[in-house]
């Protein structure tokens, strides 16, 4: 694990020596303390916010708009971001997935990443198909929760952000309602 200086949550200071804010813990750090057990590495981003565009695309090498992708889109689309039920699943894909698409995409392990392809993406996808929509967020959700446990990639960010506009949820990027107090 690195310095507080190396953290995504980290604003620096003028250098790693000097104070910078924590928006984790909204307090003044020195950038070259010890990082906390919350630290991300500024690192450790994939050129995809989305781990399931990262272990599709840019690490199996298969096209992005292949059936698995447009079903899976289809299924955040038409489903999971028009129902607000769907809103904590899709809050957690977009806090933890960046982080997961970032480890994925540094150790680019095709063995590893054909086996989350053809455990959970392949099902999730003939689930869609077969029109099994609530199996398939089920599975959708385990994946995401699974491969945190495997990555050490804390979900508790996202019981923190209010506010969160599901409508644009599943991109792995957090978006907030505006004009929403």
């Amino acid at each position: 694990m690195g310095n507080c200086f190396d953290c995504t949550w980290f604003d620096p200071g003028f250098s790693p020596s000097s104070k910078g804010y924590c928006e984790r813990y909204r307090q003044y750090y020195y950038g070259n303390e010890s990082a906390c057990s919350n630290f991300k590495d500024k690192n450790y981003n994939s050129p995809s916010l989305c781990y399931i565009t990262t272990v599709v695309h840019e690490v199996l090498g298969k096209d992005d708009k292949c059936k698995t992708m447009q079903n899976l889109r289809f299924l955040r689309d038409e489903f999971m971001q028009k129902d607000e039920k769907f809103s904590e699943i899709l809050k957690e894909y977009d806090t933890v997935g960046p982080v997961i698409a970032g480890y994925i995409d540094k150790e680019k392990d095709k063995d590893f990443c054909s086996t989350i392809y053809d455990i959970y993406l392949v099902k999730i996808s003939n689930e869609i198909e077969d029109k099994n929509y609530l199996k398939a967020i089920t599975d959708y959700e385990q994946m995401t929760t699974n491969l945190a446990i495997y990555y050490g990639v804390s979900m508790e960010e996202a019981n923190e952000i209010r506010n969160y506009d599901h409508t644009k949820g599943g991109h792995g990027k957090v978006y907030i309602l505006k004009g929403v107090k």
